[in-house]
Protein backbone atom coordinates (compact mmCIF):
# COMPACT_ATOMS: atom_id res chain seq x y z
CA UNK A 1 0.00 0.00 0.00
CA UNK A 2 2.91 2.08 0.10
CA UNK A 3 2.63 3.71 -3.27
CA UNK A 4 -1.36 4.72 -2.42
CA UNK A 5 -0.17 6.14 0.91
CA UNK A 6 2.99 8.56 -0.62
CA UNK A 7 0.17 9.30 -3.80
CA UNK A 8 -2.49 10.43 -1.03
CA UNK A 9 -0.22 12.66 1.39
CA UNK A 10 0.95 14.52 -1.33
CA UNK A 11 -2.83 15.94 -1.43
CA UNK A 12 -3.83 18.54 0.28
CA UNK A 13 -6.06 18.46 2.89
CA UNK A 14 -9.71 20.13 2.73
CA UNK A 15 -10.33 21.43 5.81
CA UNK A 16 -14.06 22.83 6.75
CA UNK A 17 -14.60 26.05 8.09
CA UNK A 18 -16.91 27.00 9.82
CA UNK A 19 -18.71 28.56 8.08
CA UNK A 20 -18.88 26.16 5.54
CA UNK A 21 -20.57 23.98 8.57
CA UNK A 22 -23.27 26.47 9.11
CA UNK A 23 -24.20 26.53 5.59
CA UNK A 24 -24.07 22.72 4.45
CA UNK A 25 -26.99 22.54 6.91
CA UNK A 26 -29.23 19.34 6.59
CA UNK A 27 -31.65 18.68 3.91
CA UNK A 28 -34.89 17.50 4.23
CA UNK A 29 -34.38 14.52 1.96
CA UNK A 30 -31.25 13.12 3.51
CA UNK A 31 -28.51 13.82 1.07
CA UNK A 32 -26.57 16.00 3.42
CA UNK A 33 -25.61 12.78 5.12
CA UNK A 34 -24.65 10.84 2.06
CA UNK A 35 -22.76 14.25 1.22
CA UNK A 36 -20.99 14.04 4.42
CA UNK A 37 -20.35 10.53 4.02
CA UNK A 38 -18.21 11.55 0.51
CA UNK A 39 -16.75 13.32 1.89
CA UNK A 40 -15.43 11.33 5.00
CA UNK A 41 -14.21 9.09 2.30
CA UNK A 42 -12.08 11.69 0.70
CA UNK A 43 -10.64 13.21 3.30
CA UNK A 44 -9.66 10.67 5.59
CA UNK A 45 -7.32 8.82 3.52
CA UNK A 46 -5.76 12.04 2.95
CA UNK A 47 -5.42 13.12 6.76
CA UNK A 48 -4.48 9.33 7.50
CA UNK A 49 -1.50 9.09 4.70
CA UNK A 50 -0.37 12.66 6.17
CA UNK A 51 -0.29 10.85 9.53
CA UNK A 52 1.75 8.03 8.39
CA UNK A 53 4.43 10.16 6.43
CA UNK A 54 4.73 12.28 9.34
CA UNK A 55 5.41 8.89 11.40
CA UNK A 56 7.92 7.86 8.70
CA UNK A 57 9.94 11.08 8.98
CA UNK A 58 10.23 10.42 12.22
CA UNK A 59 14.03 9.89 13.64
CA UNK A 60 14.68 6.03 13.62
CA UNK A 61 15.25 6.16 17.54
CA UNK A 62 11.65 7.11 18.40
CA UNK A 63 10.12 5.44 15.28
CA UNK A 64 11.47 1.77 16.67
CA UNK A 65 9.76 2.97 20.11
CA UNK A 66 6.87 -0.30 20.34
CA UNK A 67 3.85 2.07 21.00
CA UNK A 68 4.82 4.53 18.17
CA UNK A 69 5.45 1.58 15.89
CA UNK A 70 1.79 -0.17 16.75
CA UNK A 71 0.82 3.37 15.93
CA UNK A 72 1.55 3.57 12.80
CA UNK A 73 0.74 0.20 11.98
CA UNK A 74 -2.98 1.18 13.02
CA UNK A 75 -2.74 3.96 10.84
CA UNK A 76 -1.47 1.82 7.94
CA UNK A 77 -4.20 -0.70 8.57
CA UNK A 78 -7.09 2.12 8.71
CA UNK A 79 -5.42 3.57 5.60
CA UNK A 80 -5.94 0.28 3.88
CA UNK A 81 -9.40 -0.27 5.43
CA UNK A 82 -11.03 3.36 4.17
CA UNK A 83 -8.94 3.23 0.75
CA UNK A 84 -10.56 -0.31 -0.05
CA UNK A 85 -14.06 0.42 1.03
CA UNK A 86 -16.31 0.97 -2.46
CA UNK A 87 -17.31 4.46 -3.46
CA UNK A 88 -20.54 5.39 -0.97
CA UNK A 89 -23.89 5.62 -3.46
CA UNK A 90 -26.41 4.90 -1.35
CA UNK A 91 -27.77 5.31 2.43
CA UNK A 92 -26.93 1.42 3.05
CA UNK A 93 -23.46 2.59 1.78
CA UNK A 94 -23.51 5.02 4.25
CA UNK A 95 -24.33 2.72 7.15
CA UNK A 96 -21.75 0.30 6.39
CA UNK A 97 -19.02 3.07 6.03
CA UNK A 98 -20.20 4.32 9.54
CA UNK A 99 -20.12 0.37 10.61
CA UNK A 100 -15.93 1.41 9.27
CA UNK A 101 -15.54 3.99 11.23
CA UNK A 102 -16.70 2.78 14.25
CA UNK A 103 -14.45 -0.19 14.50
CA UNK A 104 -11.44 1.94 13.59
CA UNK A 105 -12.89 4.32 16.53
CA UNK A 106 -13.03 0.74 18.55
CA UNK A 107 -9.53 -0.43 17.19
CA UNK A 108 -8.05 2.92 18.29
CA UNK A 109 -9.36 3.74 21.12
CA UNK A 110 -6.27 2.73 23.51
CA UNK A 111 -4.19 5.23 21.17
CA UNK A 112 -5.59 8.14 22.98
CA UNK A 113 -4.69 6.80 26.68
CA UNK A 114 -0.83 6.74 26.01
CA UNK A 115 -0.10 9.67 26.23
CA UNK A 116 2.80 10.39 23.78
CA UNK A 117 2.23 13.31 22.10
CA UNK A 118 3.60 15.72 24.21
CA UNK A 119 6.31 14.17 25.29
CA UNK A 120 7.46 12.72 21.76
CA UNK A 121 7.16 16.27 20.61
CA UNK A 122 9.28 17.50 23.28
CA UNK A 123 12.02 15.38 22.43
CA UNK A 124 11.77 15.79 18.64
CA UNK A 125 12.25 19.72 19.26
CA UNK A 126 14.84 18.99 21.57
CA UNK A 127 16.79 16.63 18.78
CA UNK A 128 16.16 19.76 16.81
CA UNK A 129 18.11 21.92 18.71
CA UNK A 130 14.79 23.47 20.09
CA UNK A 131 11.70 23.05 23.00
CA UNK A 132 8.37 22.92 24.11
CA UNK A 133 6.90 24.45 26.81
CA UNK A 134 3.50 24.81 28.06
CA UNK A 135 1.41 27.51 30.12
CA UNK A 136 -1.26 26.65 31.79
CA UNK A 137 -4.19 28.79 33.35
CA UNK A 138 -6.75 27.01 35.59
CA UNK A 139 -10.20 27.96 33.69
CA UNK A 140 -8.63 29.96 30.71
CA UNK A 141 -6.49 27.39 28.81
CA UNK A 142 -2.90 26.35 27.69
CA UNK A 143 -0.31 28.11 25.87
CA UNK A 144 1.75 25.72 23.65
CA UNK A 145 5.31 27.35 22.95
CA UNK A 146 7.62 25.24 20.09
CA UNK A 147 10.97 26.93 19.88
CA UNK A 148 12.90 26.07 17.22
CA UNK A 149 16.24 26.77 15.86
CA UNK A 150 16.40 29.04 12.90
CA UNK A 151 16.57 26.81 9.82
CA UNK A 152 19.94 28.62 8.73
CA UNK A 153 21.73 27.20 11.64
CA UNK A 154 21.88 30.30 13.72
CA UNK A 155 21.15 29.96 17.50
CA UNK A 156 18.12 32.32 17.42
CA UNK A 157 15.08 31.18 17.65
CA UNK A 158 11.20 31.62 17.11
CA UNK A 159 7.92 31.06 18.66
CA UNK A 160 5.11 29.34 16.74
Amino acid sequence: HQPAIDVAAEKPSVRLTPTTMLYSGRSQDGSHILKSARYLQQELPVRIAHRIKGFRSLPFIIGCNPTILHVHELYIRAFQKLSEFPPIQAQGDEARYCALLRQLLEDHKDVVTFGFGLPTSRAYAEYLGGSLCLQSLQGVGTDVYLRLRHIDGKGESFRI
